[in-house]
């Protein structure tokens, strides 16, 4: 009977320890736990440069749009010198080109008046040898009143010689005319050219200038002042201000159907008040130990999936909180 009373002890004692042990490695399947963290920003240039300023130090808040650090390459001041110099050197050249070109109108045109001018006064000596003829009419034969025909002829021509250059004269004015405005237009071009490589050396001249891309806290300087720094250096990482991630964990004995891009509700574990709403991003396959905290029970080791959520900003949670995360 001892036996048999020890013997029943015994296997009650093992289901005990069985189903305590159990719910020691078990974890409710609507009580997932997580860490309210935040993933700080690295920031870097693409470019290589000296650093001239830097204005923050570790631990220092900043705001969305404060000037971090100040740089100064060599190249760019150098670069913008020499874009300078070509776009006047084109102002130079079109200035001399139209000059000429002027010059040259004005030679031409003062030619053509010339002509005008010496054939004008030729047709005036015709006709006062007509008038001249006219007045003695009655004393010239009709051999010499042919003559007068001839005269008249002559004038005729003369006066078309006249249009004519008037024509070439026009004609070539429009041709000096074109040139010109090709000459404006090509120079035009060029200088276009120079404003876009300036306004493109201006726009790289603002990036020697690093802004905090958001509110938060500087946890990191990798760059002192006059410091070179090549391209793609890591210069400062910024976190912000409040957690902008949560990572939780799956306990392994729980099987939950999720998908990516699930909306989970997040409930503060010591500020119930606090909660917001936010996307699962990621789920890992691999399982790793859980940390102390988010075990069921602190002493007795358990192990889960991660699970990878964001944060939207302004979620009221305090960086390292402990969240409770309910997936619908």
């Amino acid at each position: 009977m001892k036996v048999n009373i020890l013997y029943i002890f015994w296997v009650i004692a093992l289901v005990a320890f069985i189903l305590i042990f159990r719910n020691l490695q078990t974890q409710s399947a609507g009580q997932l736990f997580g860490i309210a963290d935040t993933e700080g920003l690295m920031l870097k240039l693409d470019y290589r440069a000296r650093v001239k300023k830097c204005y923050v130090i570790v631990g220092q808040q900043v705001i969305t749009g404060d000037t971090l650090m100040i740089f100064e390459d060599a190249t760019i001041a150098k670069r913008k010198l020499t874009e300078n110099t070509a776009s006047n050197q084109i102002k130079v050249e079109q200035l001399a080109k139209n000059n000429s070109l002027n010059r040259e109108i004005r030679l031409f045109e003062q030619t053509q008046q010339a002509q005008i001018t010496e054939i004008e006064g030729e047709i005036k000596i015709l006709q006062n040898e007509i008038e001249v003829q006219n007045t003695l009419k009655k004393a010239i034969s009709d051999k010499e009143t042919s003559n007068n025909s001839l005269k008249h002829q002559e004038i005729k021509g003369l006066q078309d010689d006249i249009e004519q250059i008037k024509l070439q004269t026009k004609a070539q004015l429009n041709l000096f005319r074109t040139e010109k405005i090709n000459n404006i237009n090509i120079s035009g071009s060029r200088t276009q050219e120079m404003l876009n490589a300036l306004r493109f050396i201006d726009d790289e001249s603002n990036k020697l200038v690093l802004l905090a891309p958001y509110d938060g806290f500087i946890e990191g300087v990798y760059a002192s002042e006059n410091e070179v720094m090549t391209d793609f250096k890591d210069l400062i990482k910024i976190n912000p201000k409040e957690p902008n991630k949560i990572t939780g964990f799956i306990h392994e004995s729980i099987n939950i159907a999720y998908n990516l891009g699930d909306t989970l509700q997040l409930i503060s574990t010591t500020r119930p008040n606090v909660t917001a709403r936010a996307q699962l991003v990621g789920v890992s396959h691999k399982l790793v130990e859980l940390p102390f905290r988010l075990r069921k029970y602190a002493e007795i080791k358990a192990w889960g999936r991660e699970i990878y959520i964001n944060l939207p900003p302004e979620n009221g949670f305090l960086i390292g909180e402990k969240v409770m995360i309910q997936m619908h």
